[in-house]
């Protein structure tokens, strides 16, 4: 009686070949869509230690933007701009404030007294240094200004009010 293993015909024919070439595919199918599915979860240039804060000092993190497309204000803020902001009900907005304007106790009190509050829209708190180095991250230079930026943080439109 001849004894039998239990072992698939396959693995009995594999060769130094077959398995150099196993080997081959899984690198480049690691490499292919390891760097593909990383470009998907965060973008290589979008930093993930700028900050900035809203009305009651919470620290906001940039990254909490991913995959929503926004319209972004870096400008001074006037009651109708905070108003009009509030009031909006289609695309998201972000105003950006720096966190040393004269007005700011203001525009606090006023965030405070809104008796609506819309989903589309944030006002939030940076310091200069947060603004600028987010503005050089998106290549704007003159303030004030709107940018419109997508899902992946490139800058869609940059408008000059």
């Amino acid at each position: 009686m001849k004894h039998r293993t239990l072992e698939p015909e396959t693995i009995q024919r594999w060769s130094f070949r077959n398995i150099l070439v196993m080997i081959c595919a899984s690198v480049a199918f690691y490499f292919v869509f390891s760097s593909a599915f990383s470009r998907l979860v965060i973008p290589d240039d979008v930093p993930t230690e700028i900050y900035f804060y809203d009305a009651d000092a919470n620290p906001v993190p940039l990254l909490d933007y991913l995959g929503t497309p926004f319209s972004l204000h870096i400008q001074p803020l006037s009651h109708a701009d905070i108003e009009r902001c509030l009031k909006q009900d289609h695309d998201p907005t972000t105003i950006l404030v720096p966190n040393n304007l004269p007005e700011l106790p203001r525009i606090r009190q006023q965030l405070a007294e809104a008796k609506e509050s819309s989903n589309y829209c944030r006002v939030l708190f940076a310091t200069g240094a947060m603004l600028e180095r987010y503005a050089k991250m998106l290549g704007v230079q003159d303030f004030p200004v709107r940018i419109v930026v997508a899902q992946d943080f490139s800058v869609l439109r940059v408008e000059k009010p």
